[in-house]
C-alpha cells in the first residue's frame, strides 16, 4: 500500500517520523494557490518532480493533502478586512476552489485524503485563530462529505491544551514535533489496512541550504558590526 503526503511544511512535520510515507514538501504553498493554479502546477523540477510526470501522485493508493495552515494564520482575516466581507464568505470560496482543484487532478477517486488544518501552537495561540481553524475544518469536512472525498481530522487524537498543541509536542514554531505525531498511526492504519511504524526518536536535521543561509547571515552581521 503506497501512501504519500503532499503539501506545505506541515506535511513534513506530521509524517517525517513515518518511514513508509513518501513526503512531497512543496514549500510555503497555500490552499489559495492550489485552488487558483491547480495541483499539477506544483509538480515541477523545483520540488523534485520530473517535468514529464505530472501524474506522479496518481500512482499512489492514497495521497494525504496538507494545506490551509498558512491561509488560516496569515491571509483569511486580512482578505476579509480588505474586501470588507464576512470571514465565512472568504472561507467558503477558499475551500470550494481548493476542493475543485483536488477533484480536477484526481477525478472521481479514493486516492486523495484531505487533511484538516493543524491546531495552533503558542506562536499563534489566540481565540480568533482557534475559532477560524475550527470554521475552516468544519467546512472542509462538510464539503468533502458531500463530494465523496475522504477527510481526516486528527485534532481529537492529538495532545492539545485548550485547542493548542501542548508544550513538548510542537517545534517551538508553528508545527508539530515529528517525534510527537504517533497519534496519526491509527489513522494511517485505518486508511491503508496495514500496520505502520512511527519513530518517536526522529529528529529533523537542518538541511544544507539552511546551514549555508545561516552562515551567510552571520558573516554579513560580523562584517557590518564595526560600522553599526
Amino acid at each position: 500500500m503506497r501512501v504519500a503526503v503532499f503539501g506545505d511544511s506541515h506535511a513534513e512535520a506530521l509524517f517525517a517520523a513515518f518511514p513508509s510515507v513518501h513526503i512531497y514538501w512543496i514549500g510555503p504553498v497555500t490552499m489559495h494557490r492550489i485552488g487558483r493554479d491547480g495541483i499539477a502546477s506544483m509538480l515541477t523540477p523545483r520540488w523534485g518532480f520530473s517535468r514529464f510526470r505530472r501524474h506522479v501522485l496518481r500512482k499512489y493508493d492514497h495521497v494525504l493533502l496538507s494545506f490551509g495552515e498558512i491561509d488560516s494564520r496569515e491571509h483569511i482575516e486580512k482578505i476579509a478586512r480588505k474586501k470588507a466581507i464576512d470571514i465565512e464568505v472568504v472561507v467558503d470560496d477558499l475551500t470550494e476552489r481548493y476542493l475543485d482543484a483536488v477533484e480536477d487532478y484526481f477525478g472521481v477517486s479514493k486516492v486523495p485524503v484531505v487533511l484538516c488544518v493543524p491546531p495552533v501552537t503558542p506562536y499563534a495561540n489566540t481565540t480568533e485563530q482557534k475559532d477560524l481553524r475550527d470554521r475552516v475544518n468544519a467546512l472542509l469536512a462538510m464539503k468533502c462529505n458531500s463530494r465523496g472525498i475522504s477527510f481526516l481530522d486528527y485534532h481529537k487524537a492529538a495532545l492539545l491544551d485548550d485547542r493548542c498543541i501542548a508544550d513538548g509536542h510542537h517545534d517551538g514554531n508553528v508545527h508539530f514535533d515529528p517525534a510527537a505525531t504517533g497519534f496519526l498511526a491509527r489513522y494511517l492504519e485505518a486508511i491503508t489496512s496495514h500496520a505502520v511504524v512511527h519513530d518517536p526518536s526522529y529528529r529533523k536535521q537542518p538541511d544544507r541550504l539552511q546551514r549555508h543561509r545561516t552562515i551567510r547571515v552571520r558573516l554579513k552581521q560580523a562584517l557590518l558590526r564595526p560600522f553599526m
